[in-house]
Formats: structure tokens, C-alpha cells, sequence
């Protein structure tokens, strides 16, 4: 049966990741994208087959280290991997900004052995971009943006819902979705954020929506 790895199981690999570094006496350092990525800076994904990543600092140790942390944790042997490295970054955009996200081990006094970075928001977008739509070349951070800036606009309260609807929808019956869809839009109604959306459309002015 196929591991899935948890934000919990991630990051309890990534401490020891860090120890073991720490051990050596090195500090590594690797980027996460992808699905790994949605798991540690979100909640829109709850898990994935393997950590997708680009090892920044210690390639060979890091290697090394995942081998020993596989071995320890009863993980697969590929559970953290750099085959991300063919599109992450993408042509046009060799340093993406990256922000750091943790350092491991994350018990108290321990000293630091790995540090993890993540993309910025508007990267992971792209990323995204990039595997499901079609853009000109170097235009995919650019569009991502333009994604980004639409949905910000948008209603907080009904995006939420959209996004609990489509993640509960995994798992379930048709009729259950529908009774989610319909207690979701029930509850939207009510909101100030409803009443503004009208009230613009209305009046033919964009909406400004708070969220309430």
C-alpha cells in the first residue's frame, strides 16, 4: 500500500532530516514545490505520494540523509525527490523568490540542520499554470498574477465554500455534495458580502466584498 505523506509525516521526516545534518555538522537547505508545497503553506491539499523538491545546499548529503530518514521512518525509498528540478524554475525565471518557510528540527535549543524554503504564492500559482493551461513563453508568471488579483477581488466567504465543497467532494455521494452545495449557498445568502455582490451588480460598479 502506497504512503501518503501528511503535513504531520513531512514534517516529522524533515526533523529528522535536520538532526541527522546536524549530526554531520552541515546545514542543508532544499525548496519544496508542487503538491508538498500545497500541504505546508495550505489547506488545500491534505497529502501526497512523495515531496517534490530542489536541493539547494548539500546535494549529496541530502541524498544521503533522505536514504537513512527513509530507512528510519518506513517511508519509500523516493519518498523526497528532485524530479520537480526539469520545470521548477521554469525557462525565463532562473531565481524565483523563495521564502523560508521552517528550520529542522523544530525542538527547542536544537541546532538548526535543514532549512526549508517554499516559493512565493505567486510562483506556486504559476506552477500551476504551467501544468494545466497553455501560455506564451515567459508569461506564466504574468498570468498567475493576473489569477491571483481576480480571485483576490473576489468573494472571501464564496471561495471558501467553493474550496471545502471541492475538497469534501472526494470522498462521498452525489446527493451528499448537493446537500453540501445547497446548505453552502444557504448559508452565503445571508452574508453582507451577498448583499454588496447584488447591490454592485445592480448598480453596474465593481463589488467590494470584506468578507462578512
Amino acid at each position: 500500500m502506497q504512503v501518503q505523506l501528511t503535513k504531520e509525516i513531512i514534517e516529522q521526516a524533515f526533523d529528522e532530516m535536520g538532526r541527522l545534518a546536524a549530526d554531520r555538522g552541515i546545514t542543508i537547505e532544499i525548496a519544496v514545490y508542487g503538491g508538498s508545497c500545497l500541504i505546508l503553506a495550505s489547506d488545500i491539499r491534505s497529502a501526497s505520494a512523495d515531496v517534490d523538491a530542489v536541493f539547494l545546499v548539500g546535494g549529496k548529503d541530502v541524498s544521503e540523509i533522505a536514504d537513512q530518514v527513509a530507512a528510519r521512518l518506513g517511508l519509500p525509498d523516493n519518498w523526497i525527490n528532485e524530479s520537480v528540478k526539469r520545470v521548477a524554475p521554469p525557462p525565463g525565471d532562473p531565481q524565483p523568490n523563495l521564502i523560508l518557510a521552517g528550520e529542522y528540527p523544530r525542538a527547542p535549543n536544537s541546532i538548526v540542520g535543514l532549512r526549508v524554503h517554499l516559493p512565493t504564492p505567486a510562483y506556486m500559482l504559476a506552477m500551476k499554470i504551467l501544468a494545466n493551461r497553455v501560455v506564451e513563453s515567459g508569461q506564466a508568471l504574468s498570468e498567475a498574477r493576473a489569477l491571483a488579483q481576480t480571485l483576490a477581488a473576489g468573494p472571501p466567504l464564496a471561495l471558501a465554500a467553493i474550496k471545502s465543497a471541492v475538497r469534501q467532494s472526494a470522498n462521498g455521494t452525489l446527493d451528499e455534495a448537493l446537500e453540501r452545495e445547497k446548505l453552502g449557498q444557504t448559508a452565503l445568502l445571508s452574508s453582507q458580502d451577498f448583499r454588496e455582490g447584488v447591490t454592485a451588480w445592480a448598480a453596474k460598479r465593481a463589488a467590494k466584498f470584506q468578507g462578512k
